[in-house]
């Protein structure tokens, strides 16, 4: 399989969504003579589309997979689909599940195939249908060819720890809260500059506080403030005792 084939369909792949209307799922792709085609993947229904990623395997077949449901994080109906285009053939396959947590939604799938050519499948289970309850799931597949979902090898979530240590909660001085501190400045940077300057005076305030707020629900998060314990905060080998967060969020997955 051409990169051009592979880039084109990454540009191109039309499952975005179709929320509460309903819309044929469509790909394009550059032909042997280097002109556009599109492709339904599958027939319209009614379900909420959204996420799409795709891989190219070993053999040259084309794996994609998306989020599907009545909605989104609130809906506990929503699974991870995928189809199939084998090489050399121009119909993808029926749709399968490639991942689905009864009574959870799962979203935001990513696939990729690594040196040893294995399928990798990551994707988030939301927890408490709110998006920093959401916790990293993965599967893997030894063998992904066929003719319909990969036969998975392995699974597990996929447990992290960023920043700094926090048995004794987290310190004013944290790795994590700084870098969210700095991912915070550059964008309020750009939304100020880019953004707020294409609107009316009041609109620009209305935005401008909506930020504001949520500026303060990341820090509060990266903080571990949803998770307030007796700490220490700690200056060499001396501590004083205060109420202090722990990192529950960010090490699930957020």
């Amino acid at each position: 399989m051409k990169l051009k084939f592979l880039l084109a369909v990454l540009l191109y792949l039309y499952l975005i969504w179709n929320c509460e209307i309903q819309a044929q799922e469509k790909i394009a792709y550059v032909s042997e003579k280097n002109t556009f085609a599109e492709q339904i993947i599958f027939p319209t229904q009614p379900e909420h589309v959204h996420g799409p990623t795709i891989v190219e395997l070993s053999n040259g077949d084309l794996l994609a997979a998306w989020f599907q449901g009545s909605g989104e994080r609130w809906a506990d109906d929503v699974r991870i689909m995928g189809a199939r285009l084998k090489v050399g053939e121009k119909q993808w396959s029926a749709t399968f599940i490639m991942a689905d947590v009864p009574g959870f939604p799962d979203v935001n799938p990513m696939l990729f195939v690594d040196q040893q050519n294995r399928l990798w499948l990551m994707w988030y289970t939301v927890l408490a249908n709110q998006w920093e309850t959401s916790l990293l799931k993965y599967r893997i597949s030894d063998n992904p060819e066929g003719k319909a979902a990969p036969a998975w090898s392995w699974q597990e979530d996929l447990h992290m720890k960023p920043g700094d240590k926090t048995e004794r909660g987290i310190q004013p001085n944290d790795r994590f809260v700084a870098s969210v501190h700095e991912q915070m400045e550059g964008y309020e940077q750009y939304f100020k500059d880019t953004i707020l300057t294409q609107l009316s005076q009041e609109k620009a305030e209305a935005q401008l506080q909506s930020w504001e707020n949520y500026k303060a629900k990341l820090d509060s998060l990266a903080r571990g403030k949803n998770m307030l314990r007796s700490g220490r905060i700690y200056k060499g080998d001396a501590y004083t005792a205060e109420d202090l967060g722990y990192p529950i969020s960010r090490r699930i997955g957020w």
